[in-house]
């Protein structure tokens, strides 16, 4: 929104969604100041791209929107998935992988056919 540009940020977004979907699929563990790194440089990239998204439109609204709709999507998810993560199934973790699978595969896809 200050008219600063980030090269290769369509590129980024894709690698993020193959990266953290191979991520998933595969059960890595990263070391927490490589995980923060990583989702500090995807998040500047999807932040990136919904401000420019935001030029045209009402700026604080957008970002109130935004950063509502983020924390209630954040808060939900931690809701959800904090009980049940510690008394997981063994179907339901594999189902976690698959989904993970599914997600980067179709970042493969969009970075193939769009």
């Amino acid at each position: 929104m200050a008219g600063m540009t980030l090269p290769l940020v369509q590129a980024g977004l894709l690698a993020s969604v193959i990266v953290l979907g191979a991520m998933a699929a595969l059960v890595v563990r990263l070391p927490l100041p490589a995980g923060m790194a990583l989702a500090a440089l995807f998040g500047l990239l999807h932040g990136h791209v919904h401000g420019e998204e935001m030029l045209g439109a009402v700026a604080l609204s957008t970002a109130a929107g935004f950063l509502a709709a983020t924390a209630l999507l954040h808060g939900v998810g931690l809701a959800l998935a904090m009980p049940v993560a510690q008394r997981m199934a063994p179907w339901a973790r594999r189902a976690m992988q698959v989904a993970g699978g599914a997600t980067a595969v179709a970042g493969v896809l969009l970075a193939v056919v769009g």
